[in-house]
């Protein structure tokens, strides 16, 4: 094992470099001890940590469905009806975007914005 920095992110958040243990043989990369205490530590602060979930998809027709849990929901501010943005990053990778929420168009009619017209491409507003 050698030991190097390099930059390193978990859960999706950048924590900057940090040392980590590089295998000479097949050049996999590990995380000491110390640097995965210090990201456990961010995660906590951030609300992050125990938030990851294991969910079952079932059906509905013919489309696939993908519960999200309660807690995950409110940690990302998802509500029901809201639009997202499906991206398939890779095989077994998918990433998901909030496109419009309902509490965004209720802080957006309050700032003098009307929705004109919504849809899963884009959003057309006319401000008054």
């Amino acid at each position: 094992m050698k030991e190097t920095i390099s930059n390193v992110e978990f859960f999706g958040i950048d924590f900057g470099l940090k040392k980590i243990e590089v295998c000479a043989k097949c050049g996999e990369e590990y995380i000491t001890n110390e640097v995965m205490e210090e990201i456990e530590n961010e995660c906590k602060k951030l609300g992050l940590f125990g938030l990851e979930r294991k969910v079952r998809i079932t059906k509905s027709g013919n489309s696939l469905v993908i519960r999200i849990p309660p807690e995950i929901a409110k940690f990302v501010g998802l509500k029901y009806e809201d639009i997202i943005s499906m991206i398939p990053t890779g095989k077994g990778k998918l990433e998901l975007h909030v496109l419009w929420s309902k509490s965004l168009s209720i802080f957006l009619i309050v700032q003098n914005i009307v929705w004109l017209n919504i849809d899963f491409n884009h959003l057309t507003l006319i401000f008054f």
